[in-house]
């Protein structure tokens, strides 16, 4: 429903009708519907997960951050989430704040044996926009602790009586050690 309509359902029957205040309210609504739309999209642009390429690219460029050609605007937005949330003193926690910015977000990360451990527990193989979260992780982290990266593949056990032949030709090789 347009502000006009609106405009026209709270004013009494008998006015309705009348073409002058009719011209007057649709200039009114028409007006305040390109305001509202416009406060629609300056709201949608504030949050980083909905913001538009034009400030996408505002952040970038405040945050020093060089897209690659074939970053996806979600994939940018994540960049710029993780440079967000990377600033200060890199810690576990903050580590795992940069894994949960990043666009699949589910990595858990830990610190074993002086090594910073990247688990992947969502998709299987080796995600496609690994290099942003590498690059956004080697800009906070030490320059002295190497990162692991641990894949989650499907497994024999995952495979074996637990799908069917159709879903199992289904499946990208990309989910399974080795594939492409």
């Amino acid at each position: 429903m347009t502000k006009y309509d609106e405009i026209i359902k709270a004013i009494h029957r008998l006015y309705r009708q009348d073409k002058w205040l009719n011209a007057v309210y649709g200039a009114i609504g028409g007006s305040v519907d390109s305001i509202q739309a416009e406060i629609d999209r300056i709201s949608a642009n504030y949050l980083i997960l909905t913001a538009d390429l034009a400030t996408i690219e505002m952040h970038e460029k405040e945050l020093a951050i060089t897209p690659t050609a074939t970053q996806t605007l979600d994939e940018r937005r994540a960049a710029v989430k993780a440079k967000l949330r990377s600033d200060g003193t890199m810690t576990l926690s903050m580590l795992q704040t940069v894994c949960n910015a990043w666009k699949n977000g589910e990595v858990s990360a830990s610190f074993t044996n002086g090594r910073i451990k990247l688990t992947f527990v969502g998709e299987f193989g080796i995600p496609t926009d690994l290099g942003a979260l590498r690059k956004a992780l080697d800009e906070i982290k030490p320059a002295h602790l190497a990162i692991e990266y641990d894949f989650r593949y499907l497994l024999i056990n995952e495979v074996h009586n637990e799908m069917t032949l159709a879903t199992l030709e289904s499946q990208q090789l990309k989910k399974f050690a080795g594939g492409a």
